[in-house]
């Protein structure tokens, strides 16, 4: 088991400026097989109350300054991301959440910011997304 801080130890690194590829490849190196991470996110669902737990399903990407992937040079590859959360540690967390009364499944669209007027907000509403992070994307991707 490994534990990794996400913005480091100081709450100091921005998530558009985060190494995310390093982080993964970190992972990699010390043979992690699996990755389970947590994200604090907004609501966006009325029926989402503070602390409420949430497994997502799926994710939308709206970030722009992220490289989603580690696959940058040629030949140009793309990733399967048709399951963008493992079923496996999904299922897990759904079973043993059932226990601990965690929420429901959900969307997540990923922002570089949660500076985000109304009317984006209604634009992911719209779009059925249930919470809004920072900082699902691009790691789910790199880690799939």
């Amino acid at each position: 088991m490994a534990f990794l801080l996400r913005h480091n130890i100081h709450h100091s690194v921005h998530p558009h400026k985060m190494n995310y590829h390093a982080k993964i490849y970190a992972l990699f190196q010390i043979i992690v097989k699996r990755i389970l991470a947590t994200n604090t996110v907004g609501s966006i669902s009325a029926d989402l109350e503070p602390g409420d737990s949430v497994v997502p399903n799926d994710f939308v990407d709206f970030t722009k300054l992220r490289s989603p992937s580690f696959f940058d040079g040629v030949p140009v590859t793309n990733m399967d991301v048709s399951q963008r959360v493992c079923p496996e540690i999904r299922e897990g967390v759904r079973t043993v959440g059932e226990v601990e009364e965690v929420g429901g499944s959900g969307v997540i669209t990923c922002t570089e910011t949660l500076d985000l007027t109304p009317a984006e907000i209604e634009m992911f509403r719209q779009l059925d997304c249930n919470l809004v992070s920072m900082t699902v994307v691009p790691k789910s991707v790199i880690a799939r």
